[in-house]
């Protein structure tokens, strides 16, 4: 019996909080939060997203790892102040690596299953050399 397909690499889905960053960058890059406007708050993110919370604190987080936000203690986070260009490239660059690795994790994890299937199948196989010539 066969094995059954491989859902598609893009079937498995990201975790939310890459998403939400991702959606967030873009809304700084569209100019919808500009340079050191705040951003929604977390709970407000959480509920436009249907998300939870943490994981939307998860999300400014990768923002202020890419250098795209800061976080001000009791304020909350806002967009951060950057030089023409230059960190909204890093930034997105970043995310877009960020959901690259994990496209490449989930492929090698594939390539192992069928190579696995594979042995199985030629392991079960009869050795080449035992057919019967007429």
């Amino acid at each position: 019996m066969a094995a059954p397909d491989p859902e598609p690499d893009d079937a498995e889905p990201r975790h939310a909080s890459h998403r939400v960053a991702e959606l967030l960058a873009r809304d700084i890059d569209a100019g919808t939060y500009g340079p050191g406007e705040r951003l929604p708050s977390y709970r407000q993110i959480a509920t436009d997203h249907d998300i939870a919370v943490n994981t939307a604190q998860a999300a400014v987080r990768l923002l202020v790892a890419s250098g795209r936000a800061v976080v001000r203690p009791s304020s909350g986070a806002f967009v951060a102040d950057e030089p023409a260009g230059a960190t909204r490239t890093t930034a997105a660059d970043r995310l877009e690596l960020a959901a690259l690795r994990d496209q490449v994790r989930r492929a090698k994890a594939t390539l192992n299953d069928v190579e696995r299937a594979i042995g199985e199948m030629l392991d079960r196989a009869p050795a080449s050399g035992s057919d019967s010539g007429s």
